[in-house]
């Protein structure tokens, strides 16, 4: 039997729940801490250098990742539902982009780990477990049919 589709579509489940919950928390955050914190973000934003011939300021740079950080939770929830369909077909591009997807969200895992905090890290180790237990049964599947 093959349970590929249902472990890559409980990591696009998951994906999804990541992805929302950092939107929600990156576009409604405010200062919590102290004024120094507070001041900071005023610096970020009022202090603008030339960078490639256009001026930013190191809140531009801060923001606009976060907003990348979101379109690539898009991608991968995206490309994890497509996966979800492909997989049922057992074909060998499916095959690569599972595995692929497991590249990049290791990668994920790995800076989130280093640069942020442990929530991120946490999720991306649920999908990235559920894609190997996808590509485990993906395998098994793949050497029944060719027994046949």
């Amino acid at each position: 039997m093959n349970n590929a589709p249902v472990f890559v579509k409980a990591a696009c489940g998951i994906s999804l729940i990541q992805y929302i919950a950092h939107a929600w928390l990156f576009l409604s955050g405010k200062p919590m801490h102290d004024n120094d914190e507070s001041a900071l973000l005023n610096d970020m934003h009022t202090h603008q250098w030339k960078f490639s011939g256009i001026f930013r300021s190191y809140w531009d740079f801060y923001f606009g990742y976060g907003l990348i950080v979101i379109w690539w939770g898009i991608i991968q929830i995206v490309l994890l539902w497509l996966l979800t369909l492909m997989i049922k077909v057992k074909s060998g591009f499916s095959l690569w982009l599972l595995i692929i997807m497991m590249t990049a969200i290791a990668g994920h895992a790995l800076l989130s780990f280093y640069y942020f905090f442990p929530a991120p890290v946490v999720f991306d180790l649920i999908v990235w477990l559920l894609l190997v237990g996808s590509l485990l049964s993906f395998s098994r599947s793949k050497k029944q049919i060719s027994k046949q």
